[in-house]
């Protein structure tokens, strides 16, 4: 049976001589000592405060807004979720789920970002000429290329699902 530390204050140090910064570090990270559990929360269910005190982190403040966080967003340039995810840090106050964090005014990542949604081909028949003007040869090769025309979407076989043919 695996021996974990006795106390919240011996595996907190431990995990913060390793080096760990964030909740989702430390579920990658925690086997490199094996006396530190996967779950310190409920381990030391008693004395648990927060991941921010575990790893003895400054717990940072969210804009207080959804207006301010995305105005914040908008203004670091960011243009997509997946570029959020990956640079919301540029801001310590942005959080990196804010559909959560603000989800009273959430409405879409576009709105979030002030990004128009895309407005796909309302038919099969001209996504495929589209895609067909665009020398697109196969599957494989349309995955690679559909952002060339914001218009195509990433899976026209959900898209046009009751016309799709292959």
């Amino acid at each position: 049976m695996k021996t974990f530390y006795k106390t919240i204050n011996q595996a907190s140090k431990a995990a913060i001589g390793l080096g760990i910064q964030s909740q989702f570090e430390y579920s990658q990270r925690y086997k490199e000592d094996e006396r530190l559990p996967s779950s310190p929360n409920q381990v030391y269910v008693n004395d648990w405060v927060d991941w921010f005190s575990f790893l003895d982190k400054e717990k940072r403040p969210w804009y207080s807004t959804y207006a301010e966080a995305s105005k914040a967003a908008i203004g670091l340039g960011i243009q997509s979720q997946p570029e959020y995810l990956q640079r919301y840090k540029e801001d310590e106050r942005l959080p990196s789920s804010p559909q959560q964090v603000y989800a009273n005014d959430w409405v879409d990542w576009f709105s979030f970002l002030d990004k128009e949604k895309r407005s796909l081909y309302s038919t099969y028949a001209e996504a495929s000429e589209a895609a067909i003007g665009l020398c697109i040869q196969s599957q494989p090769e349309y995955s690679q290329r559909y952002k060339e025309d914001e218009r195509l979407p990433s899976s026209p076989n959900q898209v046009y699902a009751n016309d799709w043919v292959d």
